[in-house]
């Protein structure tokens, strides 16, 4: 971004005047209000209680925009429409260069002769996508709506901007605010006086959509359905729009996060939308966390997975190749509090004001903002979800989530400590999902988890999981047990299971696999996996539940094990405790080895009452009797005795 002009000492402080500047401060004004969104966000728009230390990193989150020309030759810099600027000389054309040797432009050519280039929209920066968490009430949406009026007047003609919410009223809102700043009345406003041509005589017509005089005007966009701003709900229908600027501003919601088939429905509606996105546009969303597997977590999970991510970013800034993750929480910890252990959700109430640094505690006109008095009062029961999701930007907390992705990562082994194959018994347990037959796709995931007990320690050595359709589902089965040679293999009993035997038989022979399935009934409501969640607890506490560090799918057992109160999936977690709750006691005492030779004295006596495992019958086949000789041709004396007969 190109260095700004130095300002005039009377204009380096204070609101930009509405009458009586000169020319060259009004032109400085326009160039600074273009380039630097804090400015323009509390100098311009009025935003008066923004404050410089909590707002202007949260400004710099957004994408830095710098209109001016470049030559393609020998890169010097020019604005256009730039009148003053000590040290310079003005141009004949009102065109001004910011090279340090002075380099002029003529015309679309500069005086080297290369060929003037304007930066262009997709040219504007190389990330392309931002995900930004504030807390509620820290004006993000005030500073989206500044994000939103700086890109009008850096491309006031070429812009198109998307601005989609998790409802209906709050996007004519948010579209309302920043269509308003444009919008001529009686007492002329700061950004009127500097950039009148892009003003309106009246706000009719532009709940739903505002287009910029300019773009009317201009012979490029002529013709073209796209407005300049367009808004409405992420339910709503955004087909055949195709913006260069699309904004999530507070997708989630209240009222859209309250059943885990909303959350879902809002992640598959942001999924389906953004594809309508123009090549080299951008993508900003904006908000809070409500949920685990809310659409804001997911767009920030599915980015830590695509970059290799496993630990959760660290406040501030976080680049991830084309993609940017920003977040500040109402208040941080110092290390101080952190080393004393504060940093745990069960310690939230003994957490005093010296133990954090707060963001945003005195608002721009000196006035209590989020102080920590007013952040204190809700670690009240009732009110904590409220403050570790919305204040404090810590949705597992606010879940009450018991296992942490630290606890998670220390049960890790290598195979070099994995228990021998003889030790205790091996099972493989599936947890499935359908789809209705004929269809092209499944919702939900099918998984499969391969397990070794070992006295009172599971160890969980491959996971299977993905989107089956039942055919698909049979044979993963069939292969896994073919492969993993398990000894006890379980499926879920349900009215779907049962359907696959006769697929799963057939595969099985067609492998030459004795094929013995064990079907078990589980229960499947929600309390029910929570039970089931709760019990992993202590096995984990005392690392009696270990982990391969060669298993696949390791990002998505973590996501489950440490957001399972939340997250939409939670197969992986859940199948792993139907395992422990079939084959492991619920108590913490360690199992002896005579308990564990007395389980498989049992099964061994199991098998051999019942024909199973090494006892199956041996299926014979029966002897084929050797084919009878030919008999030899008769010869002469045979005739010749026959004669004489």
């Amino acid at each position: 971004m190109p260095v700004a002009p130095e300002a005039p000492a009377k204009q380096r402080r204070g609101r930009p005047p509405k009458a009586g500047v000169s020319d060259h401060d009004r032109e400085w004004l326009r160039w600074r209000a273009m380039t630097d969104l804090y400015f323009l966000c509390k100098e311009v728009l009025g935003y008066r209680l923004l404050t410089e230390e909590t707002h202007r990193e949260l400004c710099d989150a957004f994408v830095h925009k710098d209109s001016s020309w470049r030559c393609a030759a020998c890169g010097a810099i020019f604005i256009p429409d730039l009148v003053y600027q000590p040290g310079l000389r003005a141009l004949a054309d009102g065109t001004w260069s910011l090279h340090p040797n002075g380099q002029r432009a003529r015309g679309d050519r500069c005086e080297c002769g290369g060929l003037l280039r304007r930066r262009s929209i997709p040219d504007q920066d190389a990330v392309k996508e931002r995900l930004i968490f504030f807390p509620r009430g820290g004006f993000k949406s005030s500073i989206d709506v500044g994000d939103i009026v700086q890109w009008i007047l850096n491309f006031p003609a070429e812009v198109t901007i998307q601005l989609l919410t998790g409802d209906e009223d709050l996007a004519f809102a948010l579209q309302g605010e920043a269509v308003a700043h444009f919008v001529r009345k009686e007492t002329v406003s700061d950004l009127q006086a500097l950039f009148p041509e892009l003003c309106v005589a009246s706000d009719r017509g532009t709940t739903e959509e505002f287009v910029c005089p300019l773009r009317k005007a201009s012979p490029s966009a002529a013709g073209k359905k796209d407005p300049t701003l367009r808004s409405s709900s992420l339910l709503g229908s955004a087909a055949g729009w195709h913006p260069w600027i699309m904004k999530f501003d507070d997708p989630v919601t209240e009222t859209n996060s309250e059943s885990e088939y909303m959350l879902g429905k809002i992640c598959d509606r942001r999924n389906a939308v953004r594809p309508l996105l123009r090549i080299g546009g951008y993508t900003d969303q904006i908000g809070t966390t409500y949920d685990a597997s809310d659409a804001n977590c997911t767009v920030l999970r599915e980015a830590m997975q695509a970059a290799g991510m496993e630990a959760m970013p660290d406040w501030g800034r976080t680049q991830m190749g084309d993609f940017a993750y920003f977040a500040r929480p109402a208040w941080e910890l110092t290390p101080e509090a952190k080393a004393k252990g504060l940093d745990k959700p069960e310690r939230l109430m003994e957490i005093k004001p010296g133990d954090v640094k707060l963001l945003f505690p005195v608002d721009g006109e000196g006035n209590p903002a989020q102080t920590f008095e007013f952040l204190a009062k809700m670690r009240a029961p009732s009110r904590q979800r409220l403050l570790w999701a919305q204040y404090l930007l810590n949705p597992y907390a606010a879940a009450g989530a018991v296992i942490t992705r630290a606890e998670i990562d220390a049960l890790r082994v290598p195979w070099t400590q994995l228990p021998q194959p003889t030790q205790g018994y091996t099972v493989l347990w599936w947890d499935l999902a359908y789809s209705k037959p004929g269809a092209k796709w499944v919702r939900d995931y099918t998984v499969g988890v391969y397990a070794q007990v070992v006295f009172d320690r599971l160890f969980v050595l491959k996971i299977v999981r993905g989107k089956f359709l039942p055919d698909d589902t049979a044979h993963q089965i069939v292969a896994a047990q073919r492969s993993m040679q398990a000894d006890r293999l379980c499926i879920e009993d349900t009215l779907g299971s049962r359907y696959l035997m006769n697929e799963m038989s057939r595969q099985a022979e067609t492998m030459q696999l004795d094929f013995r399935p064990e079907f078990v009934t589980i229960d499947v409501t929600e309390q029910a996996k929570l039970i089931r969640y709760n019990e992993l607890q202590p096995l984990v506490r005392t690392k009696r539940l270990l982990f391969s560090d060669q298993l696949d799918h390791w990002s998505d057992t973590v996501d489950e094990m440490t957001q399972f109160r939340t997250i939409r999936h939670k197969d992986i977690a859940d199948a792993i405790g139907q395992i422990r709750q079939k084959f492991m006691s619920t108590s913490v005492a360690v199992r002896t080895q005579a308990q564990v030779d007395e389980d498989l004295r049992r099964k061994d006596a199991h098998d051999r009452a019942y024909g199973l495992g090494i006892y199956a019958p041996v299926v014979e086949e029966p002897a084929v009797a050797p084919a009878p000789e030919p008999a030899a041709p008769w010869g002469l004396e045979d005739i010749l005795g026959g004669l004489r007969g």
